[in-house]
């Protein structure tokens, strides 16, 4: 089904993202996004696969890659940081259009409450439950703001993805960036 953590590849996208996510991730010092050396130990990549064509280091990183790290951005100004895998943090989760309609998937979280049971929703455009399609790329998103005691380290963010048959989000686009921003407000 493949989505992936968001990968950037420009200066507009970065900036895009770190604007809207404040609104989004209300709370939040950072996000996770899909740069990580999980795949390729001592070199950053991004987890889709895409070429690294772009960063926006805050100072003095991402400094000497050793053991599993993920990459972070700051919300407040967009730079990003290597951190351990294992801390928590909020993510966007995307994946392709279901091709039955339906997916099972973990209920979306944006409060203290643990998610519990996979529930199985379908919705005509294709996408399961709270995931809201996108046309140009043909892909489900979903946001899972959890950015509290209960929020999700990377790789559990991951995993949660892989569970749907997805991978944290991989955004290419200012609209595709636009379309999830505009479709997850939390207030």
């Amino acid at each position: 089904m493949g989505g992936h953590l968001a990968s950037i590849h420009d200066g507009f996208t970065n900036a895009l993202l770190t604007g809207h996510s404040v609104n989004i991730f209300q709370g939040a010092k950072d996000y996770w996004i899909g740069l990580s050396n999980i795949n390729t130990p001592k070199k950053l990549s991004w987890m889709d696969g895409t070429k690294l064509d772009f960063v926006d280091w805050d100072k003095n990183q991402p400094g000497k890659i050793s053991g599993i790290r993920c990459t972070s951005a700051e919300l407040k100004t967009g730079l990003w940081k290597t951190d351990s895998c294992f801390l928590q943090k909020s993510y966007v989760c995307g994946v392709p259009k279901a091709a039955g309609g339906s997916t099972t998937m973990p209920p979306m979280t944006r409060t203290t409450t643990r998610r519990t049971s996979p529930t199985t929703t379908g919705s005509g455009a294709g996408c399961s439950g709270n995931f809201t399609y996108f046309a140009p790329t043909n892909a489900c998103y979903g946001v899972f703001n959890t950015y509290d005691p209960d929020a999700t380290s990377w790789n559990a963010s991951e995993a949660l993805c892989q569970s749907i048959n997805g991978h944290l989000a991989s955004i290419h686009s200012a609209d595709e960036f636009t379309f999830i921003m505009s479709k997850y407000k939390i207030y």
